[in-house]
């Protein structure tokens, strides 16, 4: 039945639509209790119960003749639906980045930079600006968050706007700042780009774990004073996300490659393709693999367009193997070295490529994997 809203004037009727979808799209947990209060002061009334905590429509069990309260519930619930629909998963929350888009900033970022990249995308909200505290990010809230000064806050935005990664938007007199739809989107995709899932619950535990563990071994034994880190493992999986196989979670050549034949599984895939003369599922070479980790080697004060790809450096084998150590000690991946080749393979927690809701018999094979690993790696350490 069609809501009876045409008594309300424009503008209020305006004013409540951006109220409700600005609580619909809201990070805050407590979005639902924050829309029954907005319901309870258009009723003019306090502590009816409308919506629950979990987000529960209450309001079919009362007689709602306000017109206001009518709409808001409309938009609301309307929103959220259309959320749920487009990002609902068992994994939670996520983002989707674009793999062509990224794959094309080979060279073109340094490590920090990616770092930063990958904390700030845990600040998106949807299509609208980066978000924290329940309120848009300006340059100093960005500088706060990243633990940098305001002034590398400023030319890390720069950076990002020039290879057109992040957009930035006037509101008043203040900056706020999105990514990029192109780059980074978290909702319903239009049109045939190929895309990976970044689960955000999954990324912000690994983000965490890998700064204790990099912090732990800047001030563990063996360290020398005046040896800084310049390269940390948060950038070096901003840097291999978009090569990881959209059937099997391998590191590799081809990520969007199809191994598979009419009713095989991906296992049956996999033990074909390995006896195979031609094979479809490359394993990423290590002398790629140490270029796609390496940073950009542009000086920041160059005058030349630094969207434009330098000389492709290479990281040094040990360094490459000490930031995967890193990752798999935080659960992100797993990896192991045979006949010369180096496989590594991601967390589906983390990172999903494939249609699907990562309950699927190969899914829950990788994750055994992972499982039996970090087994392993807690009864080492006991």
């Amino acid at each position: 039945m069609r809501l009876k809203t045409n008594s309300l004037k424009k503008d209020r009727k305006e004013e409540i639509k951006q109220k409700c979808l600005d609580l619909a799209e809201s990070t805050n947990p407590n979005k639902f209790l924050d829309f029954n209060s907005y319901l309870n002061d258009l009723l003019g009334i306090g502590g009816l119960k409308l919506v629950d905590k979990d987000g529960i429509d209450w309001t079919s069990n009362f007689n709602l003749s306000n017109p206001e309260a009518k709409y808001a519930c409309q938009i609301f619930f309307g929103r959220i639906a259309e959320l749920r629909k487009v990002t609902k998963d068992s994994r939670g929350d996520y983002v989707q980045m674009f793999q062509d888009f990224y794959i094309n900033l080979v060279g073109k970022l340094k490590n920090a930079e990616r770092s930063y990249l990958l904390k700030l995308m845990l600040r998106i909200n949807y299509d609208k600006v980066l978000m924290w505290n329940d309120k848009p990010m300006v340059k100093k809230d960005i500088a706060d968050y990243l633990g940098i000064s305001e002034d590398m806050a400023k030319k890390l935005l720069q950076r990002y706007v020039t290879l057109e990664i992040i957009i930035k938007k006037k509101s008043g007199k203040k900056w706020h700042y999105k990514f990029n739809k192109k780059s980074v989107l978290m909702g319903k995709i239009d049109g045939k780009n190929d895309f990976v899932k970044v689960f955000l619950e999954k990324l912000e535990e690994t983000i965490i774990k890998v700064e204790k563990i990099e912090q732990k071994k800047q001030t563990g034994k063996g360290y020398k004073k005046g040896k800084e880190r310049r390269t940390s493992a948060v950038g070096i999986l901003h840097s291999i996300i978009p090569y990881f196989h959209f059937q099997t979670y391998y590191l590799t050549k081809y990520p969007n490659r199809n191994i598979m034949n009419s009713g095989e599984t991906v296992l049956d895939a996999l033990k074909r393709d390995r006896n195979s003369k031609r094979r479809k599922h490359v394993h990423l070479p290590m002398t790629q693999l140490q270029q796609i980790m390496a940073s950009r080697t542009t000086k920041e004060n160059d005058e030349e367009d630094q969207s434009k790809e330098c000389n492709l450096a290479k990281m040094e084998k040990d360094l490459v193997f000490e930031h995967l150590d890193t990752l798999q000690e935080a659960g992100a991946l797993m990896y192991y070295k045979s006949s010369g080749i180096t496989t590594v393979r991601i967390h589906p927690h983390l990172l999903f490529s494939a249609q699907g809701d990562g309950k699927d018999n190969y899914t829950e094979y990788v994750l055994s994997d992972f499982n039996e690993n970090k087994s392993a790696s807690n009864e080492k350490q006991e």
